[in-house]
């Protein structure tokens, strides 16, 4: 039993005042003592309130997320003096002790059941704590593990609840449907009539499954008949709440679908190789190859858990509840995006149908961009390069691979740079004084078509010197000019995190020694014409460098840093971050985890805006002397600050535009 002096702070509690002593006991013998360390969190702002407190001995500080107050004995934590500090089901403030400290805890479920039978202390509290315990329940439902808790409130507040006793039949086949079920406890049959008219059992259902949704989505009769096999308590979603929780809640809605879909159970696609990696942290990582299609997928330990259980014998439901078995992570939308992505890869074969995205909900320059990134850009493709590349690799690329011509490539890249610069006022004063300057500037521009296609063979032999294949190769155009690609997705099966990044840099690399080779015929050529154009093609080898390694655009900083960072789907995962957390209420908060535990994607922002400094500083200089060398006069310092600007915008429109997205598709609030 509870010692007394414990006793007197509950009952000082003005919520608790009315309490008999027999009733003190009962309700003193439900708490559990737990103590604190100076220092040691008690609560977390933000977690889901799942107790009580009274602190019994020593002090504690209120922060939000600075200190706002101090608690002390006999007070209590998260009640006031009416009722629940937190009306979203979400601690408003930490709690951290400033002493060892000794507290009362008080499980809510077990509040609630004491206030059901002890009506009289306070219906409204009793009415809090189940709504509270409704919405921590509501939560673990996968359709429903994505909406914000203070919307999960306000719907928990219209859903009711019944209990069947066992063998009563909840409704039967035929019957009207107006409204589906979440199951909170007990088991629930579901059986239909086959042609010849006997009953057959299609499943069993239990906590925390949802039924009946497919007469609410199809608008049909019940298509089954639903028996409780024990007693079974019930939470019961009515059809105009249903719909406005679809309505309001996009990743709800989607989520439903995929439930309605995936009960077909997935399975993994067949003749799919597996490769078992080790990165430089020791962290473990399984990359799947097709090679029938050249397709590769990297997994984390979580996606080679959720791989290991699409056998076709699961649903979606009781993936996500194993997934939360293994790793305490309640979370449906990992699962479903990582089961969008198998599909979208080729690794999954049952169909898992995607929401329809809607154009309305994009705002006008949303979808202007998408619609003109749409039309600029463009890919060809061609297979059957490999044995080519193999071929010629071995016949005589491989000499530039040797570490003699590394050490010449150092020392060209070196001297040619500082040829360059040193060359940069002549070449300027000869090309604007030259007769044939727009002709050099054009000659010059075609010379990209080459660079681009030494620029991905690089890549390509580097593939090859690494000893992976090159699954394809193309060209194409990207907005203003053209491009050329190799799938050299192969890498991924590299434990070697070093050649992954010389595949990743080896096309900047080329492009940097093209352009100091360039830079170097200047010391030997004295013809005008010939200095400006091996100065144009320095120059554009070194722009194209520059653009490369932008980490805004999926190019070749970007992989090289995914690769150092050893962060699949480095971008994606970083656009996700910062679309939540715009979305966030108390930004100060997520800004704080992020640094805390998303370093990555940290990282990835910050290099990111260094960047961005470097796009405003770089094209500025660079307009000013271009302007001189092709027009004879200095450009207005407005025109190369608005041009700088341009450069800065349209290069992170197109990741402020799938943030955009991301933030809309995902908490979209109305239609």
């Amino acid at each position: 039993m509870m010692e007394e002096k414990y006793q007197q702070l509950i009952v000082a509690h003005p919520l608790f005042s009315a309490l008999t002593a027999e009733e003190l006991n009962t309700f003193s013998s439900l708490f559990r003592q737990k103590s604190y360390v100076i220092g040691e969190k008690i609560v977390n702002m933000g977690d889901v309130i799942d107790a009580i407190y009274f602190i019994a001995e020593g002090k504690t500080e209120v922060q939000n997320p600075e200190p706002i107050a101090t608690l002390g004995r006999g007070e209590s934590i998260g009640l006031s003096d009416t009722g629940f500090f937190s009306l979203t089901g979400l601690r408003t403030a930490s709690v951290v002790a400033l002493s060892d400290v000794l507290v009362l805890q008080l499980d809510l479920e077990h509040f609630r059941d004491f206030l059901r039978t002890h009506p009289h202390i306070s219906q409204h509290v009793l009415e809090s704590a189940s709504v509270l315990l409704r919405v921590r329940f509501i939560k673990q439902a996968a359709p429903f593990a994505t909406i914000p808790f203070d919307h999960l409130h306000q719907f928990a507040e219209e859903i009711t609840e019944i209990t069947l006793p066992a063998d009563t039949i909840l409704y039967k086949q035929g019957d009207i449907g107006d409204t589906c079920y979440l199951i909170e406890s007990g088991r629930i049959s579901i059986s239909a009539l086959d042609p010849s008219g006997n009953s057959k059992i299609l499943a069993e259902l239990q906590s925390p499954g949802l039924f009946s949704e497919t007469a609410l989505l199809l608008n049909t009769p019940r298509n089954a008949t639903a028996l409780a096999v024990e007693e079974t308590k019930l939470l019961v979603i009515s059809k105009p709440l249903f719909l406005k929780m679809m309505e309001k809640e996009a990743d709800t809605a989607r989520a439903i679908t995929l439930l309605h879909q995936a009960r077909s159970r997935p399975y993994r696609a067949k003749a799919v190789d597996i490769f078992h990696q080790t990165t430089s942290d020791g962290e473990k990582i399984v990359v799947l190859r097709q090679s029938t299609k050249n397709n590769y997928f990297q997994l984390t330990s979580h996606g080679w858990f959720i791989w290991g259980l699409l056998d076709g014998t699961r649903n979606l439901s009781s993936i996500i509840r194993a997934f939360y078995r293994e790793f305490h992570i309640l979370n449906a939308r990992l699962v479903l995006e990582f089961l969008l992505d198998l599909q979208d890869a080729g690794f999954l074969e049952v169909e898992i149908k995607k929401e329809a995205k809607s154009a309305d909900i994009y705002p006008f320059w949303l979808k202007f961009f998408l619609a003109t990134k749409k039309t600029m850009e463009a890919r060809y493709t061609f297979a059957g390069f490999d044995a080519w590349l193999g071929k010629t690799y071995e016949g005589f690329v491989w000499i530039f691979y040797t570490k003699i011509m590394r050490c010449l490539y150092i020392l060209l890249a070196v001297t040619g740079f500082g040829v360059f610069i040193a060359y940069f006022n002549q070449a300027v004063h000869l090309l604007s004084i030259s007769s044939i300057k727009w002709t050099l500037f054009l000659t010059a521009s075609y010379s990209i078509w080459i660079i681009v296609i030494l620029h991905e063979l690089a890549h390509a032999y580097t593939t090859k010197a690494a000893g992976r294949r090159v699954n394809a190769f193309g060209v194409g155009w990207f907005w203003l000019g053209p491009m050329a690609f190799c799938d050299t997705s192969d890498m991924w099966l590299s434990a070697d995190k070093k050649a992954r990044i010389a595949v990743d840099l080896a096309g900047v690399c080329l492009n940097f020694i093209l352009g100091s080779i360039a830079a170097l015929g200047l010391l030997f050529v004295y013809q005008p014409a010939v200095i400006v154009f091996l100065w144009f093609f320095a120059l554009f080898n070194y722009l194209m460098v520059f653009g490369n390694l932008s980490p805004l655009l999926e190019l070749d900083g970007y992989y090289a840093l995914m690769d150092i960072l050893e962060k699949p789907n480095l971008r994606e995962s970083s656009i996700l971050l910062l679309a939540s957390f715009f979305n966030q209420e108390n930004p100060v908060i997520s800004y704080r985890a992020v640094l805390k535990q998303q370093k990555a994607e940290t990282i990835y922002w910050s290099v990111c805006l260094i960047f961005m400094a470097l796009e405003a500083i770089l094209p500025y200089f660079l307009i000013q002397h271009v302007f001189y060398g092709l027009l004879g006069q200095y450009s207005h310092p407005f025109i190369g600050v608005v041009l700088s600007l341009m450069v800065v915008v349209f290069s992170g429109l197109g990741v402020l535009a799938k943030v955009r997205e991301k933030i809309i598709l995902r908490t979209q609030q109305t239609k």
